[in-house]
């Protein structure tokens, strides 16, 4: 916590965090219901969607609470794990919500955007 602590109150802080809610996971049934023959892609594309969906309702509102804490949020599509970018009174505060479960502060977070996707000919 070292970074937070030499922080004023302005500076710029990036944080990783875990997210509280269920650790549920969809299934390949659920997605798959009333569907014979699905291709891999279609299948994949589906339990993305789910989860998304899942995740959405189990940290949507934790989202939420750290937007208006003036945070950036980013991630939490898949899994309870966020970067989360903000000015450093405002990570303090996220966390003491009782949502955030873990966070780490003192390593450097690169964020990876995805590549576009390749076309073949």
């Amino acid at each position: 916590m070292a970074a937070l602590e030499e922080a004023t109150g302005d500076e710029p802080i990036r944080a990783l965090m875990l997210l509280g809610g269920s650790s549920s996971t969809t299934s390949v049934e659920t997605v798959e219901e009333g569907r014979d023959s699905t291709d891999r892609v279609t299948l994949r594309k589906r339990l993305i969607e789910a989860r998304g969906k899942e995740l959405q309702g189990e940290i949507g509102t934790t989202l939420d609470k750290l937007r208006e804490l003036s945070l950036s949020p980013r991630g939490g599509r898949v899994l309870h794990t966020v970067v989360v970018e903000g000015p450093a009174q405002s990570i303090v505060k996220a966390l003491e919500m009782s949502e955030v479960q873990h966070a780490t502060l003192d390593r450097k977070v690169r964020v990876v955007h995805p590549r576009p996707p390749r076309t073949f000919k």
